[in-house]
């Protein structure tokens, strides 16, 4: 099989019914595309199919994982990714399998050779970035979140395994390079070189003014090199919200491809990141009294995330480990510079019309999705300029409130000044 040729329904059938035992009869399956990027699927790098059993309706998901990004690709653009990713994906799934199973999907058939692994299909679940963008109070998950980011950065560190457990993992993991393909999209794509990508014409010269700002440039030098440095415990790599399924009040974490040893402030920092992105897309709709109250939610519900994800990893830190509680203090004051930093980081990488989050996209306008980019800009330069001052997660809220009120007063006035004009 090349592993350089995304595989057809047809392909994908015929491979199903070869290769594995999960479905007998090739004609009781239908089989569907999920290469899209919805408010269903976040198909964006890799090539997607659902197969289900006519008879007992049985479901499943086969991922061919592709050396490329494959919208990239379809719109001429190259993004090398690692192949030996698939490694990643499936083993730590074994990993989370073992150290929290309920939070992930379980896997029925992996092939490393062909880049293929078949995983449970989870019915009538909804991404975590579907439901807030349409506005829905998600209840109780924002504890299973925490958990999730908990267990992993605790079970997978030195505070739990032996010297040769942990320096037997990160070797393994490391092998797929993914900390060099995020250190490209994070740090090179999205503030090194910006000339170099695609962007809402109206945004362009802020962003790069902002990636010009000598402060943010030696921000970045900074978060950059212990990103590439220091390897603490595993991480998703790739964890916001369009990769968290939700039902119930229960989670399943998908797309752990990226899986890798580094620092798990990242995971936080993506996910914060994105719900900021959210956070700012309301300022790109219709004004409504609905509208500043979702915007109150989401920030509540990055306070619960991340304090909660505090209370269980200290717990766990206390229980289980001989960290002492000045120790325990010093990580988390890390934890919060560097999550901050990615928080920054992540807001202008999906600002990019490569990267373009859903929340952004949905605005069609464009100068209302102007307005919505400008603020994210305005957050995460202030967020980076005061990486270092800020010690908890509630100031972050405030900042983000103020600047909030600070930015529609600013539009308003605008508008009242070119009306009397």
């Amino acid at each position: 099989m090349n592993l350089d040729e995304m595989l057809t329904l047809e392909e994908a059938a015929e491979y199903i019914n070869e290769k594995t035992n999960i479905f007998l009869d090739l004609n009781s399956i239908s089989i569907k595309s999920l290469n899209s990027n919805t408010l269903s699927v976040n198909g964006f790098a890799n090539n997607l199919f659902l197969i289900e059993n006519k008879n007992n309706g049985k479901k499943v998901v086969l991922k061919q994982v592709l050396p490329y990004v494959r919208k990239a690709a379809v719109e001429n653009v190259e993004i090398p990714l690692p192949k030996k990713r698939i490694y990643s994906e499936f083993y730590s799934l074994k990993f989370w399998r073992e150290t929290c199973p309920s939070f992930v999907p379980e896997v029925y058939f992996f092939d490393g050779e062909n880049n293929i692994i078949i995983f449970e299909y989870i019915e009538g679940m909804e991404l975590l970035r579907s439901s807030l963008i349409k506005g829905k109070r998600v209840k109780n998950v924002e504890g299973e979140i925490a958990s999730f980011l908990a267990k992993t950065a605790f079970y997978s560190s030195k505070y739990f395994l032996d010297e040769q457990q942990f320096y037997g993992l990160l070797n393994f993991f490391n092998k797929t390079e993914s900390i060099k393909v995020w250190d490209d999209l994070i740090f090179v794509r999205t503030i090194l070189q910006p000339e170099k990508r695609e962007i809402n014409p109206l945004i362009k010269e802020k962003i790069l003014n902002y990636c010009q700002d000598k402060k943010i440039i030696n921000k970045v030098k900074e978060i950059r090199f212990t990103f590439n440095n220091k390897k603490l415990s595993l991480i998703h790599g790739d964890f916001h919200s369009s990769n968290i399924f939700i039902k119930n009040n229960k989670i399943k974490i998908f797309d752990t491809e990226f899986a890798a040893y580094g620092l798990p402030s990242f995971d936080m920092g993506r996910l914060i990141g994105n719900l900021i992105l959210n956070y700012s897309s309301l300022l790109g709709l219709e004004y409504s009294f609905q509208r500043k109250k979702y915007q109150k939610y989401l920030l509540k519900f990055i306070e619960k995330v991340y304090n909660s994800f505090e209370y269980r990893l200290g717990s766990l830190f206390k229980l289980k480990s001989n960290l002492s509680s000045v120790e325990t203090e010093k990580y988390f004051d890390k934890y919060l510079y560097q999550t901050l930093s990615f928080i920054s980081l992540t807001i202008i990488s999906r600002l990019y019309d490569g990267g373009l989050c859903l929340d952004l996209k949905r605005i069609k306008d464009l100068k209302n999705r102007t307005i919505a980019q400008e603020f994210a800009i305005k957050v995460s330069r202030e967020i980076f300029y005061r990486n270092r001052e800020i010690k908890n997660i509630g100031e972050l809220v405030t900042i983000v409130e103020k600047l909030n009120y600070e930015f529609q007063y600013n539009k308003i006035k605008e508008l009242v000044t070119r009306a009397v004009k």
